[in-house]
């Protein structure tokens, strides 16, 4: 299992660059602007580095959230709404979505999830996602 986790992980970040390289060559081909070195690089800081540092920030923010609250109900919604929202703010502010929402996801999974839940709400939003995951 923990091998497996470790794939899918990696998977995720294979995607988010793909994601990120990929939108910098659309830049490149269909931009209004002849591209340099110089811009090229910036993009893809931006998108990528961007992308890691507001996922960071995201799931500090998550891990806040959910350490104020021990309402269920809350906490799952939280659980859909942190992320839904922080993507939508990621594309607005041009960073990469899909890392953030990795780097996001690895830290709720690995800190928040052992921190800040209860035993309960952790056995309620396990059941709440594996019925989402079927």
């Amino acid at each position: 299992k923990r091998i497996s986790t470790q794939i899918e992980g990696e998977s995720l970040f294979n995607d988010g660059f793909g994601l990120v390289i990929f939108v910098t060559l659309f830049t490149i081909a269909f931009g209004s602007e002849a591209p340099t070195v110089g811009s090229v690089t910036l993009l893809f800081i931006q998108e990528a580095i961007g992308g890691i540092v507001y996922g960071f920030l995201l799931g500090l923010v998550f891990h806040y959230l959910i350490s104020a609250t021990d309402d269920h109900s809350m906490e799952l919604l939280l659980t859909i709404g942190v992320p839904t929202a922080g993507y939508a703010f990621a594309e607005y502010i041009h960073v990469s979505g899909p890392l953030a929402m990795v780097v996001s996801g690895i830290m709720i999974g690995n800190w928040t999830r052992f921190i800040g839940f209860s035993k309960e709400s952790e056995d309620h939003l396990d059941h709440f996602w594996e019925l989402v995951d079927e």
